[in-house]
């Protein structure tokens, strides 16, 4: 199987919304984290603070053929075609373990049982 990794970095707070969208456009699952973002443009310091922006990184294994599908769902549930809301990204995945419900084959017994 082939399959295809697609990467959303959204504001916080628009993971639901693009969780939502790709489970609509045919992804099973995810998994999302918190991070801090930093880029050219930096944060403006306030009060002598710098303040960063908070934002939820969205990861998802997709399979190939919904790879497109999925990420334009995300990229327009999330708005990320607005300045400052994020970034999408679709890349290859050479080599997949653990989803098991998708393998043609059973898994093989462990050596030396």
């Amino acid at each position: 199987m082939d399959y295809r990794l697609v990467v959303a970095v959204v504001k916080r707070g628009r993971a639901d919304a693009a969780l939502d969208a790709a489970k609509e456009a045919g992804a099973e699952g995810a998994t999302v984290f918190f991070a801090r973002g930093t880029s050219i443009h930096g944060p403006v310091p306030f009060m002598g603070l710098r303040i960063t922006s908070e934002q939820e990184v969205v990861l998802m294994l997709v399979e190939a053929p919904q790879a497109d599908a999925v990420l334009e769902a995300v990229v327009a549930a999330a708005e990320i075609e607005k300045p400052g809301m994020g970034i999408a990204f679709a890349m290859p995945i050479d080599r997949v373990l653990g989803i098991v419900h998708a393998q043609d084959q059973p898994p093989s017994e462990p050596a030396g049982s």
